[in-house]
């Protein structure tokens, strides 16, 4: 038994599997690069915009920017308005206030204008 466990650890440090970092820039989607535009890839670029913003605001941004044409492309108002809130807060994350009040006012005067009345400005970033 003692030797098993030797064996393994020996095949543990000097195994040829290499440690593969995560990647720190965002690759879109091929099936999003590809042109798909839907809802369900703009909600997925929203929600990687929101997980990026504290850790990588400046790919959240551009991740951000793409969902919010692709919103407007295809008309999905509560993905154009979540995209601008989120492109707030980002901007704001980098010390960008009058750029982040730009997107927090256009959000808010946009989702009041076709009553969206469910989108709450998140502030908590």
């Amino acid at each position: 038994m003692p030797n098993l466990r030797i064996l393994l650890v020996f095949l543990l440090l000097f195994s040829k599997w290499p440690a593969v970092a995560q990647p720190t820039s965002i690759r879109v989607d091929k099936r999003i690069a590809n042109g798909n535009t839907d809802t369900i890839n703009v909600n997925y670029l929203n929600q990687q915009c929101w997980s990026l913003r504290a850790t990588n605001p400046k790919s959240a941004i551009a991740i951000g920017l793409e969902s919010l044409k692709m919103a407007q492309i295809i008309e999905f108002n509560k993905g154009v308005a979540q995209a601008m809130n989120y492109l707030g807060i980002c901007y704001l994350r980098l010390g960008d206030s009058p750029t982040a009040s730009h997107y927090f006012f256009k959000t808010l005067s946009f989702a009041d204008s076709l009553n969206l009345t469910t989108l709450v400005s998140i502030n908590n970033c």
